[in-house]
């Protein structure tokens, strides 16, 4: 809006210096006029069209905090919003919960001109659900932590080879060497198979911006926390597995495990040692009380 009432404002600049022009009546003052008249223009409608940004990013945070604080038993100790307002996420570090707000509405501007243009909704999920955070530049993977003991096979099952699975393995992991970037986001995939992945925009410019600029710099900073903080909890989650699937192979130690059933448990071991969840002295621990 504020870009297009600039625009209209140079443009009735450039009729009356073109009619003075034509007509031969032009002087200095008029010259003076219309440079002056057109910077006013340029920035005015600039200022007016970033005002009318920041008065919609302000109501799109109303919106997703009256969301947030309308959830029960779950309290938000740490949160960010997109810079597109497509997204919010929240976690809860005391009952281990991770909150995603998302816009229903699909936008291709950076930030769509109406409230109507965003309609959110909300999933909570537990740590063990948070299977893959990834940072990607310009859809492009510079890095990945996954669920070990998820990933595995185990739990989801036939879902990986499906829609899940091709997120997981749909990029590169490679670490890309650009000096330049538009987009930086953040993909975190969760064991849902009707959303199995979101993406979190931490920076987004219609130009190419320097990794050694501010923008870049402050953005690289939020999202490398985030990421961090998604570890954590990807950590925290394969943890309890491990601690989980020690318990029940001590149990059925302790019952007496069916023969038939020993080939079950030791693969599930293998699993842990496989993915690092566990080391080769405590698989070759826990493998001898199995077999004994």
């Amino acid at each position: 809006m504020g870009v297009g009432i600039g625009c209209l404002g140079l443009i009735i600049i450039a009729i009356i210096f073109f009619s003075a022009l034509s007509s031969g009546d032009i002087s200095s003052g008029l010259i003076w006029f219309c440079i002056i008249g057109g910077i006013i223009s340029a920035f005015g409608g600039l200022i007016i069209d970033a005002k009318r940004k920041g008065n919609l990013s302000a109501e799109l945070v109303k919106k997703m905090r009256e969301i947030l604080e309308g959830i029960e038993n779950f309290n938000a100790t740490q949160e960010f919003f997109s810079i597109d307002m497509e997204t919010m996420i929240a976690i809860d570090e005391d009952n281990k919960k991770v909150l995603i707000i998302n816009n229903k509405i699909e936008n291709v501007a950076q930030l769509s001109q109406t409230l109507n243009k965003y309609d959110y909704e909300y999933k909570i999920y537990l740590y063990k659900d948070i299977l893959q955070s990834e940072i990607i530049e310009d859809d492009v993977t510079v890095t990945r932590t996954s669920r070990g003991s998820q990933i595995g096979g185990a739990l989801l099952g036939g879902v990986l080879a499906g829609g899940v699975g091709a997120i997981i393995g749909g990029l590169s992991g490679s670490t890309t060497s650009t000096n330049e970037v538009k987009k930086v986001q953040l993909q975190i995939v969760v064991n849902n198979t009707k959303k199995s992945f979101y993406r979190i925009t931490f920076m987004s410019s219609d130009t190419v911006v320097s990794k050694n600029s501010s923008i870049y710099i402050n953005s690289n900073k939020q999202i490398t926390h985030w990421h961090s903080l998604l570890k954590i909890i990807i950590d925290i989650a394969d943890k309890e597995d491990k601690k989980n699937t020690i318990q029940s192979i001590n149990n059925n130690n302790d019952n007496k495990i069916n023969p038939s059933n020993v080939a079950d448990e030791i693969r599930k071991l293998h699993d842990l040692l496989k993915e690092g969840i566990i080391n080769q002295e405590e698989f070759d621990l826990q493998k001898k009380k199995i077999i004994s």
